[in-house]
């Protein structure tokens, strides 16, 4: 499946930068007929005397210029195959790929990726697709984001807060209130999957990170109940 997407996002590529080239070869063309006679002109609006003089064996220039209308239809043909399932890309999307593309960097001048015609492939926005679908967000929610990323850090931060004080002083007052033992390992067994099921969602830690942290926390709190239970094994002795 890789294999078969890699394929695609290369064949979309290449028949981006065959259209660029095509529609540089269209542009000379228009730029020849725009100085071309009156009657050249009527031959060139009108499809039907375009597509009989292009048949005569001597205009080789409308014979030219028909075969490059074909292929330009078929290269259209089937980037459009390849673009079917997409979206206009978002802004910022769009911005980060630019600056990709162009190799900015705040070090050294940018330069495009891809030469000649295709370096200015992204330029139109209107003429640009995205592979994968944008989620929708509404115009207040995309201009905080925007306008005020900082904010989100800090949605965070709060909430990771929040998540570190119910695990840890939560699960110890818990603990600290229940004076049945098996109750307590019952707790502990609760917390620390209620723990592993938090750094798995909220974090991008690893499998072999998530156990270590589980393993910790749940070390912690046999600690606590141990020292605990102790402790009232010797005020009632």
């Amino acid at each position: 499946m890789a294999f078969e997407v890699t394929g695609s996002l290369e064949a979309l590529v290449a028949a981006m930068s065959e259209l660029a080239e095509l529609e540089a070869r269209q542009d000379d063309f228009d730029a020849a007929d725009y100085r071309a006679s009156r009657e050249e002109k009527c031959v060139l609006s009108n499809w039907a005397k375009f597509s009989t003089e292009a048949a005569q064996s001597g205009n080789v220039r409308e014979k030219q210029r028909l075969d490059l209308a074909k292929e330009i239809r078929e290269k259209i043909k089937e980037y459009r195959e390849h673009t079917r399932p997409t979206n206009p890309p978002s802004s910022r999307a769009l911005q980060a790929f630019r600056n990709k593309f162009h190799n900015l960097d705040a070090s050294k001048e940018g330069f495009p990726t891809l030469g000649g015609r295709s370096a200015t492939l992204y330029d139109e926005k209107n003429d640009l697709v995205s592979l994968s679908k944008p989620s929708e967000e509404d115009r207040l929610t995309a201009f905080m984001r925007h306008a005020f990323p900082w904010l989100f850090v800090i949605c965070v931060v709060i909430i990771n807060i929040i998540f570190t004080f119910v695990l840890l002083f939560g699960a110890i007052y818990h603990l600290y209130k229940t004076k049945s033992n098996g109750t307590k390992l019952g707790l502990i067994a609760f917390y620390t999957v209620l723990f592993s099921i938090c750094v798995g969602l909220v974090t991008n830690a690893k499998r072999s990170e998530v156990f270590g942290a589980c393993a910790a926390y749940a070390a912690v709190l046999v600690v606590f109940v141990s020292g605990n239970i102790s402790s009232g094994n010797s005020s009632n002795g």
